[in-house]
């Protein structure tokens, strides 16, 4: 089995748009911010109301945090709704969709990416967020094992009671190991690494 082979210096920081990174801090009011993305399709089966839930409980204890929602989907709306019925409107960004230049871009922003799907096959959304060297927090799937080690490049979580605890852990953590680790793992999924293997 040799997986997919990705495309992923433009994920890289070494091409990190810097000025349309600080106009996106800008736009969103990420500033001095724990940056927590979701980035992909809005819809039920990836479980964004996990997030959301998880979110209310952690800003109680730590509110120096702002949870960006990226893409679009059939339950955008719904949950535009449902973060107002939370009181927590003000930690949740949703940018809506946004093009592929401008993908990168918001890996960037981020301090974590986070998904609650137990729906991928592959895990791409993580593999790109961790060529932007950004670690993850998922829900357990033996689909990721390959892609995420649980405490060195990311975390996983089983329960749902386990992830404001997981979040506010990694708020108070020196991420820079883990977005080492995050870009190494990542770097296995490269176009040339899957062409050597092949």
């Amino acid at each position: 089995m040799i997986p997919t082979g990705l495309e992923l210096e433009r994920f890289s920081v070494n091409n990190k748009n810097k000025e349309l990174c600080q106009s996106l801090i800008e736009k969103y009011h990420l500033q001095n911010h724990f940056v927590l993305t979701f980035l992909g399709r809005i819809a039920p089966e990836k479980s964004i109301t996990v997030i959301i839930d998880a979110l209310k409980k952690v800003v109680a204890i730590n509110d120096n945090i702002r949870f960006l929602i990226v893409g679009g989907g059939p339950q955008l709306e719904e949950l535009k709704e449902y973060v107002k019925n939370d009181h927590i409107e003000s930690y949740v960004i949703f940018t809506g969709p946004q093009s592929g230049e401008m993908v990168p871009a918001h890996y960037h922003i981020s301090n974590m990416f986070i998904s609650a799907s137990l729906s991928e096959t592959q895990g791409l959304t993580y593999i790109e967020a961790m060529a932007s060297s950004i670690p993850v927090i998922a829900r357990y799937d033996d689909q990721l094992e390959d892609v995420i080690d649980d405490g060195k490049n990311g975390f996983f979580f089983k329960n749902e009671d386990e992830l404001p605890k997981l979040i506010l852990d990694a708020m108070e953590m020196d991420l820079d190991v883990l977005k080492e680790n995050a870009l190494k793992k990542a770097n296995e999924y490269s176009g040339e690494t899957f062409a050597k293997k092949y």
